[in-house]
């Protein structure tokens, strides 16, 4: 028995695209008055970042097009967030042989990974690992403990991941993991 019923480990034809936090149209109406006359006055200072905030959410977000396949295998950085939307984040991310991404859990964010060129162990827990390659996709469901390893000794690992919601600030390049550890703990 899988003791990770949600996880699925499937061969993708073709580009995957997550998007599962939007809200119900009836769930942004709810909120907007009720829930702001239930909250004490906020400062000035306060209410004008709130209604920057308010703005910024409005803000349209280009969206994203383009070869994913040919940015993975380009890519030479750790990491780099090609596309931040309001509910998902598109990385690619190159590592190096035998470099592993590192134990993480994310409570609250969904990860869809693809496998564009190499070999990669992703770990689940205390399990002893799950070898998938290119054209392998992994969803690793919110609240997994995991861990993606370089299967090779001399090939660097080419992937690319979607998080949902964002993990990452916009715009995020980490060329090297310690830069990206580095970025983690400030």
């Amino acid at each position: 028995m899988n003791k990770y019923p949600g996880l699925l480990v499937v061969a993708l034809l073709g580009t995957a695209l997550a998007c599962s936090t939007a809200k119900k149209p009836e769930e942004k109406r709810g909120r907007d008055k009720t829930a702001q006359s239930a909250k004490p006055a906020k400062s000035a200072k306060s209410a004008k970042s709130a209604k920057h905030s308010e703005e910024k959410e409005r803000e349209p977000i280009a969206p994203f097009t383009g070869s994913i396949e040919k940015m993975t295998l380009a890519n030479d950085s750790y990491r780099r967030a090609l596309h931040t939307g309001r509910h998902s984040q598109l990385v690619v991310m190159s590592l190096k042989p035998g470099e592993e991404i590192g134990k993480e859990m994310h409570p609250n964010i969904d990860q869809f990974f693809r496998i564009e060129k190499g070999k990669a162990r992703f770990i689940f827990g205390e399990e002893d690992g799950r070898l998938v390659g290119d054209g392998d996709a992994v969803v690793v469901p919110a609240g997994t403990h995991h861990n993606v390893v370089n299967a090779s000794s001399k090939e660097p690992l080419k992937l690319y991941t979607i998080y949902s919601p964002p993990a990452h600030p916009e715009g995020t390049v980490h060329k090297t993991k310690a830069e990206a550890r580095a970025a983690e703990h400030h």
